[in-house]
Protein backbone atom coordinates (compact mmCIF):
# COMPACT_ATOMS: atom_id res chain seq x y z
CA UNK A 1 0.00 0.00 0.00
CA UNK A 2 1.07 3.44 -0.66
CA UNK A 3 -0.85 6.81 0.46
CA UNK A 4 0.19 10.13 -1.16
CA UNK A 5 1.75 13.16 1.01
CA UNK A 6 1.67 16.75 0.32
CA UNK A 7 4.84 18.17 2.26
CA UNK A 8 5.42 21.40 2.50
CA UNK A 9 8.31 22.44 4.91
CA UNK A 10 11.53 20.43 6.26
CA UNK A 11 10.69 17.39 4.35
CA UNK A 12 10.93 19.11 0.99
CA UNK A 13 13.46 18.53 -1.62
CA UNK A 14 16.39 20.41 -0.14
CA UNK A 15 14.84 20.65 3.50
CA UNK A 16 17.30 19.31 6.55
CA UNK A 17 14.58 16.42 7.09
CA UNK A 18 14.27 15.45 3.11
CA UNK A 19 16.37 12.47 3.74
CA UNK A 20 13.33 10.52 4.77
CA UNK A 21 11.57 10.83 1.34
CA UNK A 22 14.80 10.42 -0.81
CA UNK A 23 13.42 6.65 -1.05
CA UNK A 24 9.67 7.77 -2.11
CA UNK A 25 8.58 8.47 -5.71
CA UNK A 26 8.04 12.28 -5.84
CA UNK A 27 4.75 13.21 -8.49
CA UNK A 28 5.09 16.74 -8.43
CA UNK A 29 4.86 20.35 -6.95
CA UNK A 30 1.07 20.91 -6.15
CA UNK A 31 -0.89 24.17 -3.96
CA UNK A 32 -3.28 23.56 -1.60
CA UNK A 33 -6.86 24.84 -2.48
CA UNK A 34 -6.71 28.26 -0.80
CA UNK A 35 -8.46 27.30 2.96
CA UNK A 36 -5.10 26.90 4.47
CA UNK A 37 -2.55 29.25 6.48
CA UNK A 38 0.82 28.39 7.14
CA UNK A 39 2.77 29.11 10.43
CA UNK A 40 6.35 29.46 11.84
CA UNK A 41 6.25 27.11 14.97
CA UNK A 42 10.35 27.08 15.03
CA UNK A 43 12.43 25.95 13.13
CA UNK A 44 9.37 24.38 10.95
CA UNK A 45 6.60 25.22 9.87
CA UNK A 46 2.56 24.41 11.05
CA UNK A 47 -0.21 23.84 8.48
CA UNK A 48 -3.52 24.82 9.60
CA UNK A 49 -6.94 24.76 7.85
CA UNK A 50 -8.65 27.91 8.05
CA UNK A 51 -11.10 27.34 10.79
CA UNK A 52 -13.62 30.20 10.42
CA UNK A 53 -13.07 34.06 8.71
CA UNK A 54 -12.06 36.08 12.22
CA UNK A 55 -8.42 34.32 11.75
CA UNK A 56 -7.78 35.86 8.21
CA UNK A 57 -7.85 34.74 4.89
CA UNK A 58 -6.76 31.08 3.89
CA UNK A 59 -4.09 30.53 1.00
CA UNK A 60 -3.08 28.25 -1.38
CA UNK A 61 -0.10 26.88 0.35
CA UNK A 62 2.51 25.89 -1.78
CA UNK A 63 4.67 22.02 -1.85
CA UNK A 64 5.87 19.19 -2.99
CA UNK A 65 3.27 15.42 -3.76
CA UNK A 66 4.91 12.13 -2.75
CA UNK A 67 3.49 8.53 -3.07
CA UNK A 68 5.06 7.15 0.42
CA UNK A 69 4.82 3.25 1.36
CA UNK A 70 3.48 2.55 4.37
CA UNK A 71 6.94 1.65 6.21
CA UNK A 72 8.20 5.30 5.06
CA UNK A 73 4.71 6.70 6.57
CA UNK A 74 5.65 5.30 9.69
CA UNK A 75 9.01 6.80 10.04
CA UNK A 76 7.25 10.15 9.09
CA UNK A 77 4.76 9.77 11.78
CA UNK A 78 7.67 9.01 14.49
CA UNK A 79 9.53 12.45 12.95
CA UNK A 80 6.08 14.33 12.84
CA UNK A 81 4.77 13.44 16.35
CA UNK A 82 1.96 12.09 15.27
CA UNK A 83 -0.36 11.51 17.02
CA UNK A 84 -0.24 13.93 19.70
CA UNK A 85 -1.86 17.01 21.12
CA UNK A 86 0.29 19.12 18.91
CA UNK A 87 0.26 17.33 15.79
CA UNK A 88 -2.10 15.14 13.20
CA UNK A 89 -2.18 13.31 10.15
CA UNK A 90 -5.31 13.99 7.56
CA UNK A 91 -6.91 14.69 4.16
CA UNK A 92 -5.80 17.99 2.98
CA UNK A 93 -7.53 19.49 -0.88
CA UNK A 94 -4.69 19.97 -3.36
CA UNK A 95 -5.37 21.43 -6.55
CA UNK A 96 -5.28 19.57 -9.53
CA UNK A 97 -3.87 16.19 -7.93
CA UNK A 98 -2.68 13.43 -10.51
CA UNK A 99 -4.49 10.85 -10.24
CA UNK A 100 -2.65 7.57 -8.65
CA UNK A 101 -2.41 4.19 -10.46
CA UNK A 102 -5.44 2.38 -8.55
CA UNK A 103 -7.41 5.95 -9.86
CA UNK A 104 -7.17 7.35 -5.93
CA UNK A 105 -7.44 10.82 -5.30
CA UNK A 106 -7.10 11.37 -1.47
CA UNK A 107 -4.10 12.83 -0.21
CA UNK A 108 -2.96 13.82 3.46
CA UNK A 109 -0.82 15.76 5.13
CA UNK A 110 0.36 16.88 8.35
CA UNK A 111 -1.16 19.64 10.33
CA UNK A 112 0.02 21.27 13.23
CA UNK A 113 -2.96 21.45 16.30
CA UNK A 114 -1.50 23.79 18.43
CA UNK A 115 -1.84 27.78 19.35
CA UNK A 116 -0.82 29.78 16.83
CA UNK A 117 -2.03 32.85 17.99
CA UNK A 118 1.20 34.67 18.99
CA UNK A 119 3.03 32.71 15.38
CA UNK A 120 3.70 34.86 12.63
CA UNK A 121 2.31 33.72 9.35
CA UNK A 122 5.25 31.68 6.86
CA UNK A 123 3.25 32.94 4.00
CA UNK A 124 2.45 30.48 0.87
CA UNK A 125 5.27 28.75 0.57
CA UNK A 126 8.39 27.69 3.65
CA UNK A 127 12.08 29.07 2.45
CA UNK A 128 13.79 26.07 2.11
CA UNK A 129 16.87 28.53 2.60
CA UNK A 130 16.00 29.68 5.59
CA UNK A 131 15.57 26.34 7.48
Amino acid sequence: MSTRLFIYGTLKRGGRLHRYMRDQKFLGEVKTTPQYRLFNVSWFPGLREQADEDEGEGKEIEGELYEVDDRCLAILDQVEGVPSLLDERRAVTVQNPPISDDGEKLVQSYFYKGDVSKLAEAGTCWPVGGE
